[in-house]
């Protein structure tokens, strides 16, 4: 009997050190420890099992934002975030949530250049463009978008007026 009680006084210990460092194969191992010394129902066990569930939920959280960062974009970045800080992840705590904070405030900026070289081209502003394309430069924005953007701030630029799509043509 004495072996016995030694054994579960054993196994809560084991999960209190467990659930200090917040490992989760470590609390399963100790929960699993103190199942087999039948430590049933007491506040420790309980308290082990809550943990559990918000490390898996955290975990969860955690791969979501991967997935979000992954797919980038900015509706399931905001939405990762939304879960991660709800569940008390922060960006001092866990990396993810950092990585992903910034790249959702560079998925803001993108969207925010691209709608002010758009409204640029239509307004036929070269300024504007030209102030655009720099600033999506700096946001490290390529591709087919921004060249289609580059062209229109050379038509602008060195080609105004109703003959410019001939002008274009002849010159390209």
């Amino acid at each position: 009997m004495y072996a016995e009680l030694q054994s579960m006084l054993a196994a809560r210990n084991a999960i209190s050190e467990a659930l200090a460092g917040r490992d989760l194969a470590a609390i399963q191992s100790a929960l699993a420890k103190a199942t087999a010394a039948k430590v049933e129902d007491t506040e420790v066990v309980a308290s082990a099992q809550a943990l559990i569930a918000t490390l898996e939920k955290e975990k969860e959280a955690v791969a979501a934002l991967v997935a979000a960062c992954d797919a980038r974009t900015l509706t399931a970045l905001e939405s990762a975030l939304a879960t991660a800080t709800g569940l008390g992840l922060t960006e001092e705590s866990t990396p993810e949530v950092a990585t992903a904070s910034t790249l959702k405030n560079s998925l803001i900026a993108e969207q925010a250049c691209k709608g002010a070289l758009t409204k640029a081209t239509a307004a036929k502003d070269s300024d504007a463009l030209s102030k655009g394309l720099a600033e999506a430069q700096q946001l490290g924005l390529s591709g087919a978008e921004v060249r289609v953007l580059q062209c229109s701030w050379v038509r602008v630029s060195f080609f105004p007026g109703p003959c410019d799509l001939v002008l274009w043509y002849v010159f390209f």
